[in-house]
């Protein structure tokens, strides 16, 4: 009976360092998935100076076409009784998010909003091809709680751009692995301040 037991203390051992590794495994930075698949939703609560105003729902609705021929996956925001889109193309080492092409206008290619390295990492940096210093920093790795619940391997990152002609940007991002972005403080001006502007916080989200 001592020597069932003993085995059996072995074996519940064994299985939980397992089970640690892969916990391990799991929050280490090389296994951040970006979610970009047609169906994906998320919904956000979103506040401004402390004040709930409304929610933002953003949604994967299709693919299409930039300029340059790259597919890309269409995202749609609906923020209080407006509507953005970008379009956001990636894989397993970068995302770039670009303004709405405008094909009557020019064939150029649309202003590049954003783009991620992966794999995160806290002190990685990076620039985009924008001019006046945009940048973008991860600054550390750590648990996050939220509406929707929290999110351990949480990474917070900063996105900066220099004053020019009446523009800047100051941004606090939160992106979870597998998951996407899960709180945001939005702080832009262009021209004056931009559709957003506040803090969103995850609410609930259904992933494809």
């Amino acid at each position: 009976m001592k020597k069932y037991f003993l085995i059996l203390a072995i074996s519940i051992l064994a299985f939980t360092s397992c089970r640690n590794d892969n916990i391990t495994n799991y929050k280490s930075a090389s296994t951040f998935t970006f979610p970009n698949t047609i169906g994906n939703h998320w919904h956000y609560k979103y506040s401004e100076g402390g004040k709930a105003i409304s929610y933002i729902d953003v949604d994967i609705i299709g693919q299409g076409k930039l300029p340059d021929g790259q597919n890309a996956k269409i995202w749609v925001y609906k923020i209080l009784n407006y509507t953005d889109t970008t379009y956001v193309v990636s894989d397993n080492s970068l995302v770039k998010i670009y303004d709405e092409p405008c094909w009557p206008c020019t064939t150029q290619m649309p202003y590049e909003r954003q783009r991620y390295l992966l794999p995160l990492k806290t002190g990685n940096i990076w620039f985009s091809n924008a001019s006046y210093g945009d940048t973008t920093k991860v600054i550390t790795q750590s648990s996050l709680t939220v509406p929707a619940g929290t999110f351990e391997n949480t990474y917070e990152l900063s996105k900066t751009r220099g004053y020019v002609t009446n523009s800047s940007t100051s941004n606090r991002i939160w992106l979870t692995p597998n998951v996407g972005l899960t709180k945001l403080e939005q702080s832009e001006i262009n021209l004056g301040p931009v559709l957003g502007n506040g803090i969103w916080e995850l609410d609930n989200y259904s992933l494809k």
